[in-house]
C-alpha cells in the first residue's frame, strides 16, 4: 500500500515539477517580449532626444532670424517701403516659433511619457526576473523531492524483491 501511495507522490511532484517548468516558460517568454520592449523603448528615447537636438537648433535659427528681422526693421524705417512685406514676414516668423514651441513642448512631454513607460517596463523585467529565479528554486527543490522519493522507491522495490 506504502509502495502505491510512494508512486502516487513521485508522480503528483513530477507533475508539479512539469508544470513549473511550464510556466518558467511561459515567464521567460514575457520576460523576452518586455526586454523586446525595452529595446524599443530605448530607440524611441533617442529618436526623440534627436529630435528635440533639432528643436534646439531650430530655436537658434530662430533667434538669428528674430534678429535679422530686426534690422530688416530699423532699415524698412529709414527707407520708408516694404513695411507690409516686412510685418508678414514678422507674423510668418512668429508663427513658425510658437508651432515649433507646441512641437517641441508635444516632444518633451512625448519623451517625458517614454521614460516613465521605460522605468515601469524595467521594474516589471526585475519583478519577472524574480519570479523565474523563484520558481527556478521552487523546481530545483521539487525535482531534489523527487529524487529522493525515487530512492525511496527502488529502496522499498529492493527490499521488497529480496522477500
Amino acid at each position: 500500500m506504502s509502495l502505491i501511495f510512494s508512486n502516487l507522490n513521485c508522480c503528483l511532484i513530477s507533475f508539479k515539477v512539469d508544470e513549473k517548468e511550464e510556466t518558467i516558460k511561459v515567464l521567460n517568454i514575457k520576460l523576452e517580449e518586455a526586454e523586446n520592449n525595452e529595446s524599443r523603448m530605448q530607440n524611441t528615447i533617442f529618436s526623440m532626444t534627436e529630435k528635440i537636438e533639432e528643436l534646439e537648433g531650430y530655436q537658434e535659427e530662430i533667434k538669428s532670424l528674430t534678429a535679422k528681422l530686426d534690422e530688416d526693421e530699423a532699415r524698412e524705417m529709414d527707407l520708408g517701403r516694404n513695411i507690409t512685406m516686412q510685418q508678414a514676414e514678422i507674423d510668418k516668423l512668429e508663427d513658425k516659433c510658437s508651432q515649433l514651441e507646441a512641437k517641441n513642448k508635444e516632444l518633451c512631454d512625448k519623451f517625458e511619457q517614454t521614460e516613465t513607460t521605460l522605468t515601469e517596463s524595467r521594474n516589471q523585467n526585475t519583478l519577472l526576473q524574480t519570479e523565474i529565479d523563484k520558481l527556478e528554486s521552487d523546481v530545483r527543490a521539487e525535482k531534489a523531492k523527487y529524487e529522493e522519493l525515487t530512492k525511496e522507491l527502488d529502496t522499498t522495490n529492493d527490499e521488497m524483491s529480496f522477500y
